[in-house]
């Protein structure tokens, strides 16, 4: 669905869903012309799921639901709000997979991945099968992929393969499993968009990176911020060689422990700047105090409760993707990792706990000793000084109340 989308629909002039779906058939067969095998990959949308919150997240736009009768019939004039629709997502996939079923003749085999809710249908000269043993309960397209390339690998012996997809997570999962599941001979992968576009050789990629790099890559991207889970801070500091990857051990392949946790905090404390602190908590204090402009909370990084949090999705988007290469997939109950269930669907846990109570009165700007009621807010309402008091707490304070 990510290639549709980014077709420039109105510079292209297409007004109808059957020019739609043609101009992709012949994309898609025009960049396979070289290949034995096409395999397109849609995503699964289900209601309850994390990927379908988040992408309703992301739409900023009211939805519309459109129900398309024919080829004919002309394509909505607010994209935006047609995309924001799942339904209509699962109505547009459907369309163009019958579509071509209908309109191409090839004698090259075409797999779909990923219609009818996760059924696999193969088009080859005009007639269609199903393909029980490429069937799979994964939701996104970016692990399907990683699926059908295994297979392709695994069962038919191919040692070369091109994947035609913008998104980050792919090309991570890409250079994961090229180097810790598949016998391939060459990899490649376009990326950016239609101005922008170019060709990465991830066999080549993978030569340049240090294989330990490559092996955390998954945790890494999960925990600095993929597509499920929010950014962190700035992803290449995730590469640095002096990162300690030994603190990703396991990381979404054993069993989330509290030691895993704190070192997976540890990480990204190191990653956000040169400091020696290892938890959000203690950096917190430490941009407060050190900053050289006046900060409020809001600017600070997030308290080491929320960032647990994080760290408990990104596990669990991690194990998903090291499954990938499977059909079936294991997928622990989310509310156990970083996620809770509303009327409306499985949202983050963003604050479990309170940062600061609402009638807690702001800390005192004192410079060093704190000794008037009069200046010091805290020793005016009898309270003590923390902190993040402008005095720090420290042994210059004179506060009677600390």
């Amino acid at each position: 669905m990510a290639l549709v989308r980014k077709l420039p629909m109105k510079k292209m002039g297409l007004d109808t869903f059957g020019q739609l779906a043609e101009n992709l058939s012949n994309s898609i067969l025009a960049k396979g012309s070289e290949s034995t095998r096409i395999d397109i990959i849609f995503d699964v949308y289900k209601k309850s799921s994390i990927q379908q919150m988040e992408r309703a997240q992301r739409s900023s736009s009211e939805e519309i639901t459109i129900t398309i009768r024919s080829d004919n019939q002309k394509l909505p004039v607010n994209l935006d709000m047609f995309w924001s629709s799942m339904l209509n997502k699962v109505r547009l996939q459907e369309y163009v997979y019958k579509w071509m079923l209908e309109n191409v003749v090839s004698e090259k085999e075409i797999i779909f991945g990923g219609v009818y809710g996760g059924e696999c249908r193969k088009l080859l000269a005009g007639t269609e099968t199903q393909i029980t043993e490429l069937s799979s309960s994964q939701e996104e397209a970016d692990d399907r992929i990683m699926f059908h390339i295994n297979d392709s690998v695994v069962k038919h012996g191919v040692k070369s393969v091109l994947v035609d997809s913008p998104d980050t997570d792919v090309l991570v999962n890409l250079i994961f499993h090229f180097k810790k599941t598949w016998q391939l001979q060459k990899l490649f992968v376009k990326l950016g968009n239609r101005r922008n576009k170019k060709t990465v050789p991830v066999h080549l990629l993978v030569d340049q990176l240090d294989n330990n790099l490559v092996l955390c890559l998954p945790a890494i991207h999960a925990l600095s911020g993929c597509d499920s889970t929010s950014k962190v801070g700035p992803k290449l500091s995730g590469m640095k060689s002096s990162m300690d990857l030994s603190l990703l051990a396991g990381f979404g392949v054993e069993e989330l422990s509290p030691q895993m946790i704190s070192n997976a905090e540890k990480f990204l404390v190191s990653g956000l700047k040169k400091t020696d602190c290892s938890t959000f908590d203690e950096y917190r204090w430490e941009q407060y105090h050190n900053s050289k402009k006046e900060l409020n909370f809001n600017q600070l990084v997030c308290c080491s409760s929320t960032l647990r949090e994080h760290i408990k999705r990104a596990y669990l988007q991690c194990r998903m993707w090291l499954q990938a290469p499977t059909p079936e997939v294991t997928k622990p109950d989310p509310c156990q990792y970083g996620y809770r269930a509303t009327d409306v669907g499985i949202i983050p846990v963003i604050l479990p706990v309170p940062s600061r109570p609402d009638d807690l009165p702001p800390p005192c700007k004192c410079p060093t000793s704190c000794i008037s009621n009069k200046t010091c807010i805290c020793r005016g309402m009898k309270i003590k000084c923390v902190v993040f008091c402008g005095c720090s707490k420290g042994k210059k304070c004179r506060n009677p109340h600390n």
